[in-house]
């Protein structure tokens, strides 16, 4: 079993989730991807975007940290909408396995999906989501760290 932990930094806001282990499996799912711009690639190029998609369950536990999140979301200012990005996936001993630093990411999308007790099938009861889209500034892949 993986686990995830991230923290958003900018300034003296922070925006952290499952560095506590009472937190463990809020992130459920991490896509860090390399996207190159022009669907009709020939030669390599350095028209590439770096993409993250974050994927978590909402719990009350976590709410402060969405609330935040939302209102990054929305943010407009240039000052403010780019942040760092950490990333560790960790195995289930909390070991960290890999971690993924990006210095200006801003969102792209930011989604909450809730679900009603009528969309829930006993056993396979679908938890609320949410889903964080992001994508690292132009011009700044060289500034992402992995190890």
């Amino acid at each position: 079993m993986e686990l995830y932990d991230i923290a958003i930094t900018s300034g003296d806001d922070e925006i952290v989730i499952g560095l506590d282990p009472a937190q463990k499996g809020f992130i459920t799912a991490i896509t860090v991807k390399l996207d190159t711009v022009d669907d009709n690639v020939s030669d390599k190029s350095a028209s590439m975007l770096a993409k993250i998609d974050i994927k978590g369950r909402m719990e009350e536990e976590i709410t402060p940290q969405l609330i935040k999140l939302y209102d990054w979301a929305r943010e407009e200012s240039q000052a403010k909408c780019y942040r760092k990005l950490v990333i560790h996936i960790k195995d289930d001993s909390f070991k960290i396995r890999r971690t993924f630093e990006f210095e200006n990411v801003f969102v792209v999308d930011y989604f909450e999906e809730y679900h009603s007790d009528g969309e829930n099938d006993g056993e396979n009861k679908k938890p609320s989501q949410f889903i964080l889209s992001l994508t690292q500034k132009k011009n700044m892949l060289s500034s992402i760290k992995n190890y």
